[in-house]
């Protein structure tokens, strides 16, 4: 009977867990973004692109949404500073979610490592994460090389078009986007409700900092709480298991005892 219980349980978590990894996942795009607003867009994923479910979201800028293209990757930033970027001095992008989710991919783009764009440093895009108004995390994003990028989340970086300007590459080097894409089953391993861009260090840049700008994301409804809650079932015994379990040594007590006798 236990082990049957146990068989039981076992599947329940396993059917829970296995729906909360098949709810479909939703995209959103730069271009599902409003220019000339600081709230760039409000209502449900389910609306936008080939997304068949969603969380509803708000995005907000720190000034108006602002889109450019870089070497033919479109993206959005904002427009003050320079114009459709995030830059690093207080300028920022924020993505608020109708419930807690996971993210599995973000693309970001005009990301360039020192030597390019006349950088002078490695131009880094910061990530945090919050569940209401406390901070979970925050992630850097930097570009380390004009093919290469350093991430201090989970998953893998991906460069989907060169960090390069064309000015000092040499001859025949087509300039690039710094177009970069971040993927994995959840690139921050943990869920939230809220992301917010901005850019990364300040000083040694010029009068914008560090900048780029927001290209794409995906994710899904977040399956943390399914996952704690099949776990809790599993951890705690009922009480009629632990009672007949106590009853059980009692009793083989008391018959090691009579044996003696």
């Amino acid at each position: 009977m236990k082990n049957k219980a146990l068989a039981i349980t076992l599947t329940a978590t396993a059917l829970l867990i296995g729906i909360a990894e098949a709810q479909a996942g939703w995209s959103l795009s730069h271009s599902n973004l409003q220019n000339g607003r600081t709230s760039c867009l409000t209502g449900g994923l389910a609306a936008l692109n080939d997304n068949t479910s969603g969380p509803s979201i708000e995005v907000t800028a720190s000034s108006k949404c602002k889109s450019k293209t870089v070497a033919g990757v479109k993206m959005t930033g904002t427009k003050s500073g320079k114009k459709g970027e995030i830059d690093a001095l207080g300028e920022f992008m924020r993505f608020e979610f109708g419930a807690s989710v996971i993210l599995s991919s973000l693309e970001v783009a005009a990301l360039f490592p020192r030597g390019e764009k006349g950088e002078n440093r490695n131009e880094q895009a910061v990530v945090k994460i919050f569940n209401g108004e406390t901070l979970i995390d925050s992630f850097i994003l930097e570009a380390t090389d004009a093919l290469a990028a350093s991430w201090s989340g989970e998953g893998t970086v991906n460069n989907l078009s060169p960090a390069r300007d064309g000015k000092n590459d040499g001859r025949g080097v087509k300039k690039g986007a710094g177009h970069w894409r971040i993927s994995g089953d959840n690139i921050f391993g943990a869920s939230f409700d809220t992301l917010v861009l901005t850019g990364g260090q300040s000083n040694g840049f010029g009068k914008n900092g560090s900048d780029f700008g927001f290209v794409s994301l995906s994710g899904a409804a977040a399956p943390t709480n399914l996952q704690r809650t099949a776990s809790t079932v599993l951890s705690v015994p009922e009480p009629t298991s632990l009672a007949l379990f106590s009853l059980g040594l009692v009793g083989l007590g008391f018959l090691r005892r009579r044996g003696r006798r």
